[in-house]
């Protein structure tokens, strides 16, 4: 059967039970809640369930809507409990008089059934809070901007969605993605450079310490073939990745993004960490990106934090080897980071229009021999650096153009910083040095409350959507 209850320009208040199954046989009802304000008790009870048939569909159809354990329009447990009898659809199809046409996971939802949430913002879908699906055809379904006027899908607040059945379904924008639950899944990216994938769960990369005769994980893209594709690692994580290729350039979990047939492409990688990577190449090697050379690479909320070695050829990054185009940003690494030419704790080398923003380094970086362009951050900057910083300690030896924060600057930097004390460096050739206690006791010039946050004025600043390790200050 068919309920509907719609209030037009009205409120809905569901707190009783609203049920559309088909116990008897056959398939699930569909049942509509609209108005320009839904509101769900937590005492509401719907239904669409079949058990010998099709589940039917619950549609949510607001103007803004929220999900929050209270003071929003339904809890995550009363959405939960629905997901797991059928599916539920979250419709905000005009913003135009209570709101912005935003769908806000502000409580954690999660479902066992294989059914599926979609969120259908007019604007912006904000995932704040952990989506958990652990069905094996579970479906998940984000698609902001239907209003064509401007939206988009974030995943803020270090919250994860979780797809991790068997064959589960992700939709982002219209866009189909394959979801990745399996190392063997994560190398087999190489067989289509140009996909959009996520990961629906924490893959441990431990056994590729022993892979092709101890050479470890085959970089994903390299300099002839290169990612073009989507990635978003929906705040998961890779750990202990291995990867030995001392004699190659191009070497990272991404080898090489957005080249094509030696013309500048496009990819992009989001909401991804590598957690005790050891990663060795010969030149353009990082944690996350051997070389981004693509003219609108974009590289977001993405971090590494292990050990990155270099050889003697140039472009080192604990993150990032060589950024020739594109952006990263909310992004930070506090990998051990070891080469000779163009060494940084976050990106070894920038140049023409690439754009670190809103972005950190922690990790050491220390120079082979004697080497030159070596800094906390970037060891050659050619582009653009804004609201960013480092920490780790520097060691260059005899080296030449070596600093706190840039090696070398030949490009336009603001609102960045080192710390003088832990770097182990009182120059730099673009930033602005502070002490440890200095860089602790507030948030530094231009770095803005809405993207950085420290603990009480007493760390070193931290990522709201990326949270990271940082440092304690002290007098």
């Amino acid at each position: 059967g068919t309920i509907v209850l719609n209030a037009g320009t009205g409120t809905v208040n569901v707190t009783g039970t609203l049920n559309a199954s088909a116990l008897g046989g056959g398939d699930g009802g569909f049942i509509e809640t609209s108005g320009e304000h839904v509101s769900i008790a937590d005492t509401a009870r719907i239904t669409t369930a079949a058990p010998d048939g099709k589940t039917g569909q619950w549609l949510i159809d607001p103007n803004d809507f929220t999900i929050a354990a209270s003071g929003g329009d339904i809890s995550g447990a009363t959405l939960s409990a629905s997901l797991n009898s059928g599916s539920v659809t979250i419709l905000s199809s005009s913003g135009a008089t209570a709101g912005n046409g935003d769908i806000n996971v502000n409580d954690t939802v999660s479902w066992s059934a294989n059914k599926t949430l979609t969120l259908s913002a007019y604007r912006n879908v904000n995932v704040n809070a952990n989506i958990t699906a652990t069905g094996n055809t579970a479906r998940l379904i984000l698609t902001p901007n239907t209003g064509a006027g401007g939206g988009s899908y974030s995943l803020n607040n270090g919250a994860v969605i979780t797809l991790s059945g068997s064959t589960p379904s992700l939709n982002i924008a219209g866009h189909a993605y394959t979801v990745i639950n399996s190392l063997a899944a994560l190398q087999n990216m190489n067989a289509n450079l140009a996909g959009y994938y996520a990961l629906g769960s924490n893959i441990d990369a431990t056994a590729t310490s022993a892979w092709n005769a101890g050479a470890g994980f085959v970089p994903l893209g390299n300099g002839t073939t290169a990612f073009t594709g989507y990635f978003d690692g929906l705040n998961h994580t890779i750990s202990n990745l291995f990867i030995n290729l001392p004699a190659q350039y191009w070497v990272g979990l991404f080898g090489d993004i957005g080249n094509v047939n030696g013309r500048l492409g496009t990819a992009t990688i989001l909401n991804i960490g590598l957690v005790g990577e050891n990663i060795t190449g010969y030149g353009d090697v990082g944690g996350l990106v051997g070389d981004s050379d693509g003219v609108t690479n974009i590289i977001s909320n993405s971090s590494a934090t292990g050990i990155v070695n270099g050889g003697t050829a140039t472009n080192i990054g604990g993150l990032v080897g060589l950024m020739v185009n594109g952006t990263v940003s909310n992004s930070y690494a506090a990998s051990s980071v070891s080469g000779t030419y163009n060494v940084g704790g976050l990106v070894g080398g920038t140049r023409d229009s690439a754009v670190i923003s809103n972005s950190y380094a922690t990790g050491s970086v220390n120079v082979i021999g004697t080497g030159e362009f070596v800094g906390g951050l970037v060891g050659y900057q050619g582009s653009t650096v804004n609201n960013s910083y480092s920490t780790g300690n520097v060691t260059a030896g005899g080296s030449t153009f070596v600093g706190g924060l840039l090696g070398k600057n030949s490009g336009t930097v603001s609102n960045s910083f080192w710390d003088t004390q832990t770097s182990g460096q009182a120059t730099s050739a673009g930033g602005t040095g502070l002490t440890t206690a200095q860089l602790s006791s507030a948030l530094p010039g231009g770095f803005s409350s809405s993207v950085w946050g420290n603990v009480n004025n007493q760390t070193t600043p931290y990522l709201l959507s990326n949270p990271g390790p940082v440092h304690i200050g002290s007098d």
